[in-house]
């Protein structure tokens, strides 16, 4: 049980610290702070008794300053002026379809085919996040359908309207029962940086260290 460990081991070191307490405000991506950051939050809510926490949960973008939030965690290369930033793991990404689009398509044995392929695209402001391979090929998805929900993104290709250029953490069980396919399984996408922000010039406090090492932990031993 390597991830049961990794938790068992956090807490220890939460509770070398001793007593802390106060609040915590948090902003998460949404569909990624329900599946891979719930459980640990439990966890560190019961070793930490004394600390409360307010969290955000949206895939939209958040003015961290002005919301006065104390620290962020976001999937990506996105800019985010006035704030520092640590990377806490890379993510593997994954592009999937529903059987009935493969089935209307035809199967996708080459990257060229791509081009050809309806996508339920992730876009922010009008600008469609493109598909990056890790051998340096880049393509923009064409598609008739933007989203800015990670969520709304797997339940459309769930719905064989497009395809999906998504976390493979938020699909993983949808691959398993055959909803969802893989494309290209033997093509390795960029993965993408997961990181905590906080505001430039602010160090980060006890609760907000002890918070990412947890998730630091939890990332890692359930990659």
């Amino acid at each position: 049980m390597p991830l049961l460990r990794e938790i068992e081991s956090s807490t220890d070191v939460v509770q070398s610290h001793g007593a802390t307490s106060g609040h915590l405000r948090v902003s998460l991506p949404g569909e990624m702070g329900r599946l891979l950051l719930g459980p640990i939050f439990s966890n560190f809510m019961q070793a930490y008794p004394g600390i409360s926490l307010e969290i955000g949960m949206t895939d939209r973008h958040v003015d961290i300053l002005r919301d006065n939030y104390d620290i962020a965690f976001r999937v990506g290369h996105s800019d985010h002026n006035g704030l520092m930033s640590k990377t806490l793991s890379h993510l593997d990404m994954v592009l999937v379809a529903a059987p009935s689009l493969i089935e209307r398509y035809g199967k996708v044995e080459e990257t060229a085919k791509l081009r050809e392929l309806p996508f339920a695209r992730y876009s922010v402001q009008g600008r469609p996040y493109p598909v990056r391979f890790a051998d340096g090929l880049e393509i923009l998805p064409r598609g008739r359908l933007d989203l800015d929900s990670a969520t709304a993104i797997k339940e459309a290709a769930k719905l064989g309207l497009g395809v999906a250029h998504v976390l493979k953490r938020i699909v993983q069980k949808d691959i398993d029962d055959g909803s969802l396919v893989v494309l290209l399984p033997n093509c390795e996408l960029e993965k993408l940086p997961f990181r905590a922000l906080h505001a430039f010039g602010r160090m980060p406090n006890l609760r907000m260290q002890l918070l990412t090492d947890f998730v630091t932990n939890f990332i890692r031993a359930s990659a």
